[in-house]
């Protein structure tokens, strides 16, 4: 499966099985509704660092990690939402059949969470700077 930009427009080539076409359906249209206001979907390092980006330099979060989970852990088809309107989300959800459960809400300045907490500035420095610590000496 990829996708590439022609003329403006994205177009993709590529397979999904029946359940997963629904499910992109279906989170595409739950991600439109007027009260979503943030999605990013969880993929290479796990859900914290999902969080981590989906940061501000004034706005954070504080979250509990759902139980027995890591942080930094990979799972397949999760899609973190930020919403204003949480309980009629959860109806909606309900209503797809989508499982789920709450992360915790937004906070300023930090991202917080059971075993930790980092200011966004931090958070967005590393982002930004981290290669140069990294990569300076591959010469």
């Amino acid at each position: 499966l990829y996708g590439e930009k022609v003329q403006g427009e994205m177009r993709g080539n590529g397979q999904f099985s029946p359940e997963i076409s629904s499910f992109v359906e279906k989170l595409t249209r739950l991600s439109q509704l007027p009260y979503v206001k943030a999605t990013r979907v969880v993929g290479r390092y796990g859900l914290l660092y999902a969080l981590a980006r989906m940061c501000t330099s004034s706005l954070g979060g504080d979250f509990q990690l759902p139980k027995g989970r890591g942080g930094f852990e990979e799972y397949l088809y999760e899609v973190v939402f930020s919403v204003v309107e949480a309980e009629a989300f959860k109806k909606e959800l309900e209503k797809e059949g989508i499982d789920f459960y709450t992360l915790g809400h937004t906070q300023k300045t930090f991202l917080s969470w059971e075993r930790g907490k980092v200011s966004c500035d931090e958070l967005l420095q590393a982002y930004e700077t981290g290669w140069e610590q990294n990569f300076e000496n591959l010469d």
